[in-house]
């Protein structure tokens, strides 16, 4: 009896020993000492939020790459419209040729020369082809036929048939003058498609009072040549019937200002 009352004295004194131990081992807030990090875990209000710092930088970085995408969007597209852009080109001009015109007349009037009414025939040279061309200078004339028809009277003619008939044939070549006018200096016209110019013939009429060799009958056709090709340009009834067979010829670019 005694041992065992000994025995729980001794193990009462041990419990309570090892309690105040445990007791001193936690400081008291008004000792003024500040916990340990370990003595706190355990209180959720006092855990610090780990989502301030994070949340913070995800923010800074998603500008940043924002900035950095509109700083650089602007010089790349800018290069890509500058390369794609295309360069404007002048069609290349070249001299005019046989190929490219047609040339067909009109007959505007009377332009006064040397003291003289001259007759006009406007030639028309029209671009038909696909790209522009250039011409200067004079063009070179050669005169074929007759275009004259002898007026045909019933039984005055022992062959009527030949009343319908030219009195020359359509390839003979017509003994018709050209020379150069000085009216207009030369100078380069560009005929872009489809565009015309002009040059105009200058003869005194045969029927002119002053004319001493008239001319009756007028070429059936005349071949036009511009400067540096020999290839001819048809001309179809120039209805030329100039005195002495002298034409004046004006330089490419030329319309006379006439009147009737």
């Amino acid at each position: 009896m005694g041992r065992w009352w000994g025995h729980a004295i001794g193990s009462t004194l041990l419990v309570t020993t090892l309690g105040c131990a445990a007791s001193t081992g936690v400081p008291d807030p008004a000792d003024g000492q500040v916990p340990s990090r370990s003595a706190l875990t355990g209180s959720p209000a006092q855990t610090p939020s780990p989502t301030t710092t994070p949340t913070t930088h995800t923010s800074v970085t998603a500008t940043t790459t924002h900035t950095s995408v509109t700083a650089t969007a602007a010089p790349t597209r800018s290069a890509t419209t500058a390369a794609t852009t295309p360069t404007p080109t002048t069609p290349e001009i070249h001299d005019c040729a046989a190929p490219d015109l047609t040339a067909s007349t009109e007959n505007p009037g009377l332009f006064p020369e040397d003291h003289e009414q001259k007759t006009v025939t406007r030639v028309l040279l029209r671009n038909a082809g696909h790209s522009p061309c250039r011409l200067s200078g004079w063009a070179g004339l050669t005169f074929y036929g007759s275009d004259v028809v002898p007026v045909c009277v019933p039984g005055a003619l022992p062959d009527t048939q030949s009343c319908a008939t030219p009195e020359t044939r359509p390839n003979e070549r017509r003994r018709l003058t050209t020379v150069r006018s000085q009216l207009r200096p030369p100078s380069a016209v560009v005929l872009s498609p489809g565009h015309s110019t002009s040059f105009d013939l200058l003869w005194l009429s045969s029927f002119a009072a002053e004319c001493v060799a008239p001319v009756i009958d007028s070429p059936l056709s005349a071949e036009i040549r511009v400067p540096g090709d020999a290839r001819p340009i048809a001309l179809p009834k120039p209805r030329l019937q100039p005195c002495d067979g002298l034409i004046g010829v004006t330089t490419f670019g030329t319309r006379l200002t006439t009147h009737q």
